[in-house]
């Protein structure tokens, strides 16, 4: 085969122009999904961002509701020590010996 003909060269060069022109196409092709793909991970981003800030509210949420929760359990536990205390201190358990289960009657000898 003669490179140097014309026919040849012409060959050459139309081989070269198509792969050219292919490859401007496939990188053509691959900018449009990669800014796809982009687009697609830009949402995704957003969506986690917005969950993010979902959960960080319902954490607030509960860490509030939990702080209710006990503080009203130390409140009634608090109340109910209270009318406690007032029963004992009202009532002499000395004079209801029949009441008093034996256990406690030992205990109560004992911590003396």
């Amino acid at each position: 085969m003669n490179m140097r003909g014309m026919t040849t060269r012409s060959i050459w060069l139309e081989c070269l122009r198509e792969n050219a022109i292919n490859m401007r196409l496939e990188h053509e092709d691959l900018g449009r999904r990669i800014a796809v793909s982009l687009a697609s991970s830009q949402k995704a981003l957003l969506d986690i961002e917005n969950l993010n800030q979902e959960l960080s509210k319902m954490k607030d949420t509960i860490h509030n509701a939990i702080s209710n929760v006990m503080g009203y359990e130390n409140k009634c536990c608090e109340l109910l020590l209270d009318i406690l205390i007032k029963i004992v201190e009202n009532n002499d358990l000395n004079q209801y010996p029949q009441d008093v289960p034996d256990s406690i009657d030992k205990n109560i000898t004992e911590d003396q």
